[in-house]
């Protein structure tokens, strides 16, 4: 299965951190991740993590249903988030 963050560039806690809206992606990033999931760059950069939660839901029923052209090789845990560094990978 086609791995989401690695195509991005990132790891799946630092997409936990834009989605709960500990970060907000950079604007580079944010062109990253909107040519790989769909969701526009802006909602990575000013959206809010309601708006990104939900962006990330339809992205991801897309895929599972064969919409998309990726798909998370696992879905970021919500409930496990944590206040700490999290980085992208370069």
């Amino acid at each position: 299965m086609f791995d989401v963050y690695a195509e991005v560039g990132v790891t799946r806690r630092y997409v936990d951190y834009l989605l709960a809206g500990s970060r907000n992606a950079s604007p580079k990033l944010a062109g990253r991740l909107a040519e790989v999931t769909g969701i526009p760059r802006e909602l990575w950069v000013f959206g809010t993590p309601e708006e990104r939660r939900a962006a990330w839901a339809e992205f991801r029923e897309k895929a599972r249903r064969g919409g998309s052209r990726t798909a998370p090789t696992k879905a970021p845990s919500q409930g496990t988030l944590s206040k700490g560094a999290g980085s992208a990978k370069r």
